[in-house]
């Protein structure tokens, strides 16, 4: 005969089953005074205030929890999962390491593991642990966007082709998936195959806005084109979506109907801003802060012993000429076309906001920095004796970078100031990246930013 404590961690378990969490918060209350030093009680619960995104009201019962039973690799998971969703990166990664430690054969910690690296912009280790785990989670859906969002962000499109034809022909169909493989055919040239999965993505969900922006990148629109109707039809509805705005605005771009175009763009920019929360006071201050930590005193260099890492940095303000250049520089067969790639912005970040970095004039430091960023590059062929990094805002670390790579190429492009902003301007950038853009003024005053510093490097 099950005792009263197993009849309710029983019902609780099949509310679970149910995914029924609001009445588990509901029928937990009393349990929770009655039996206070249940592992399963407390567990379920908290975990139940968790899938209800209340990680604030979930996390002390799973602590609880951890501490009646600290082996327990879930609860440490679950509890890593509240510090995430709270933005406690510290106690997010400790947590999340503490269960891996536990379960190291686990594929949802490995995962997780994978995008936390991810988060912070160590994009190689993140699809080390995704590769750990691709042969066992290759019809799971959040997995093979999150993995497709890795290898994007070093240019290997051909994997994300890979991987997603995989899940399409082992029976899955997703939009989303659709649409990571879509965008990796574009940028390998093979517009047909893109425009096709596009289409795709459209037909099974009509409302993912993102495809219809990322098919307006492929059409030359004449008057009378269906997708247009098709957006002209949604705008009516969702007239605040900055996805729908954005294809709206090519349509009428190409039909040059400019008022119309200019009104989307400008919309859509408004709303990112607002999103984004942007405010170039903050700018002004990062700047002020790089120009007094990179002074004279600061700006001495180094030699250091085995230097085999030649990287070449293309920079800018975005839409200056990276990509043309990097292209015709990886053409030459020594030369690997490393991308935009997010290192030196890291260790930028170290440099403007650890406090414990006292010195720039530390060896040992730079030397940990060096590690980093060649950790954080793609396996580079044997052939190749070069990289080249095309992350425009590196000409904020100039600085750094000829401390940590003195024997670095620093290749500064400069655009016809007009044409370069409006280009910003005109360009949605992913993710929060480049937050200047939306705001015609806040370009204006972020070009002034710029060229004040390119002026404080050429000093």
């Amino acid at each position: 005969k099950l005792s009263n404590l197993e009849n309710d961690i029983n019902k609780l378990k099949h509310l679970v089953n149910e995914k029924e969490f609001t009445e588990i918060e509901k029928y937990s209350n009393f349990l929770l005074i009655k039996y206070s030093e249940s592992y399963e009680i407390n567990f379920i619960t908290g975990t139940s205030y968790l899938a209800n995104k209340k990680a604030i009201s979930g996390l002390p019962l799973l602590l609880k929890a951890n501490k009646i039973n600290p082996s327990s690799s879930i609860c440490l998971f679950n509890i890593s999962i509240c510090y995430k969703q709270l933005k406690n990166l510290p106690q997010y990664k400790k947590y999340l390491d503490l269960a891996h430690f536990s379960d190291p054969n686990n594929l949802e910690i490995i995962c997780e593991i994978g995008f936390f690296h991810f988060y912070i912009n160590e994009i190689q280790t993140s699809i080390s642990y995704y590769e750990n785990a691709l042969k066992y989670k290759i019809n799971n859906t959040n997995f093979i966007l999150n993995l497709s969002q890795s290898y994007f962000k070093i240019g290997r499109s051909h994997n994300v082709i890979e991987i997603c034809l995989q899940y399409i022909k082992n029976g899955n169909i997703n939009s989303k998936v659709f649409n990571s493989l879509a965008i990796a055919y574009k940028n390998i040239g093979d517009l047909i195959n893109a425009k096709l999965y596009l289409e795709k993505a459209i037909k099974l969900e009509p409302y993912y806005f993102q495809a219809h922006r990322n098919l307006s990148s492929l059409i030359n629109y004449e008057p009378n084109n269906k997708h247009l109707s098709q957006m002209e039809l949604l705008i009516k509805t969702y007239n605040t979506d900055i996805d729908l705005k954005l294809a709206l605005s090519k349509a009428y771009k190409d039909l040059k109907i400019k008022s119309n175009y200019f009104n989307q763009l400008d919309s859509a920019n408004k709303l990112k801003k607002d999103e984004l929360k942007f405010n170039i006071n903050d700018e002004k201050i990062k700047f002020l802060k790089i120009k007094s930590i990179f002074n004279n005193n600061n700006l001495k260099n180094f030699s250091y012993k085995n230097d085999t890492l030649f990287p070449i940095f293309i920079l800018g303000l975005p839409r200056s000429g990276t990509t043309l250049t990097e292209n015709i520089i990886s053409s030459h067969s020594q030369v690997y076309a490393g991308g935009e790639l997010d290192a030196m912005q890291n260790l930028g970040d170290q440099v403007l906001y650890n406090e414990k970095i006292k010195s720039l004039n530390d060896k040992s430091l730079l030397n940990k920095f060096r590690e980093y960023y060649s950790k954080n590059l793609p396996k580079l062929e044997k052939k190749s004796f070069y990289i080249t990094d095309k992350m425009p805002l590196n000409f904020l670390w100039i600085g750094l970078i000829l401390k940590c790579f003195p024997k670095a190429k620093i290749i500064h492009l400069i655009r016809d100031p007009i044409a370069t902003c409006w280009s910003i301007y005109n360009t949605y950038f992913s993710g929060n990246g480049n937050a200047f853009s939306y705001d015609q003024l806040d370009i204006y005053e972020y070009y002034n930013l710029y060229t004040d510093l390119m002026k404080h490097w050429n000093s």
